[in-house]
């Protein structure tokens, strides 16, 4: 069987469903040898994402979800390229016996490393689909521990909670006002709210959002 290591928008059932297909339950999990960062770059979306790069110094946190790489999952993940993971370097918190021998565990792997600009900004929508997956997970420890994994914080980031009501995002989880709150208050927990900048500080020339 085929799974995918979900580490970003992935980890939240909401994204997964709605945008993708994927109906599978997850499975918590986490991989040494790699490392988590605001790094990958969409052109075509205006914005930059979380990426998986190899760190043989790190561990990173994720959900394994039964999947195959069909033509909506490329679509959704196509910066990134398809990793097979050495199932030796996994280490599941849940349902150890979930993988077999003859199983598959990829990873969507971040070649190139990029930095988030006023053209292609970090999103808040996404931030909050990435969070709210965490908490799904794990609950405030896990969600505590993505924003420490995750490196890049000090980059343009913007709030597009409340832009022209759809948020830059495409595939978001929808939060309510008290779960954002709770993010909002993760984050300054963890002294990174500070890079965090309003979206009219931005220049976003012209930012057309295709769905």
């Amino acid at each position: 069987m085929n799974y995918i290591f979900g580490y970003g928008s992935l980890l939240s059932e909401y994204s997964r469903r709605h945008y993708s297909g994927i109906q599978s339950t997850a499975t918590v999990a986490t991989v040494e040898g790699w490392s988590r960062a605001w790094c990958a770059t969409y052109p075509d979306e205006r914005a930059t994402y979380a990426g998986a790069c190899r760190d043989p110094s790190k561990q990173l946190d994720g959900v394994l979800i039964a999947s195959d790489i069909d033509k909506e999952l490329s679509d959704r993940e196509r910066g990134y390229q398809f990793t097979l993971l050495n199932i030796d370097q996994l280490m599941l918190n849940r349902q150890r016996d979930v993988l077999c021998e003859s199983d598959q565990v990829w990873v969507c792997e971040r070649l190139a490393v990029d930095v988030a600009t006023a053209v292609n900004p970090l999103p808040q929508s996404y931030v909050d689909t990435c969070i709210s997956g965490c908490l799904e997970a794990w609950g405030i420890d896990g969600a505590k521990r993505f924003i420490q994994q995750t490196k890049g914080w000090d980059c343009v980031w913007v709030n597009d909670r409340h832009f022209n009501t759809v948020p830059i995002y495409p595939r978001y989880t929808p939060i309510s006002a008290q779960q954002s709150r709770l993010v909002d208050d993760l984050l300054e927990e963890q002294g990174v709210l500070q890079f965090r900048q309003p979206i009219s500080s931005i220049e976003l020339n012209a930012r057309t959002i295709t769905f």
